[in-house]
């Protein structure tokens, strides 16, 4: 059974969302464990409102990856969605706002793409160069799946604009 921490960081749609993803994985078998070291995959609900959210996004993808450096890191919220530019290192998957109750199929597609490239590498290992076989590993964990897609921001009814 695959270990799953999931982080929020932002609003209440985050945490409501955060909790629906929550549901979603223990309904299909994962386990959900504190955010901490031994997890086989992160979920990291980011935001983007402030510049301090921003950083603190920022430090928990970071985080995840330290925790554990074979883990699935997925990143997923406003941060990533409006800062696709500005995704760190080490993201392995890459989710919109509208495609988070597609977590399960997003993660179960990623592990049989990772699982065919590993069995592609291991049969061809004994043809390859050290060097290029490094370079190889490196690509692909520098390939997020990106599935952004157009977040429209509202203005709130009912607040009184300054004049």
């Amino acid at each position: 059974m695959k270990k799953v921490a999931l982080h929020n960081l932002g609003c209440k749609v985050n945490a409501y969302e955060t909790e629906a993803m929550q549901e979603l994985l223990e309904k299909h078998g994962y386990e959900i464990v504190p955010f901490q070291e031994g997890a086989d995959v992160y979920i990291i609900n980011t935001c983007t409102v402030t510049n301090m959210a921003d950083r603190k996004s920022r430090q928990m993808l970071h985080k995840a990856r330290k925790m554990n450096p074979d883990s699935i890191v997925v990143a997923c919220g406003c941060y990533v969605q409006a800062k696709k530019d500005d995704i760190p290192e080490g993201i392995d998957i890459v989710v919109g706002n509208n495609k988070k109750q597609n977590i399960v199929e997003i993660l179960e597609n990623y592990e049989k793409e990772k699982n065919q490239d590993g069995q592609r590498e291991t049969s061809d290992e004994q043809e390859k160069e050290t060097e290029t076989y490094q370079e190889i590993l490196d690509i692909n964990r520098m390939q997020p799946v990106l599935l952004l897609l157009h977040h429209s921001v509202r203005k709130r009814k009912g607040k009184k604009q300054k004049p």
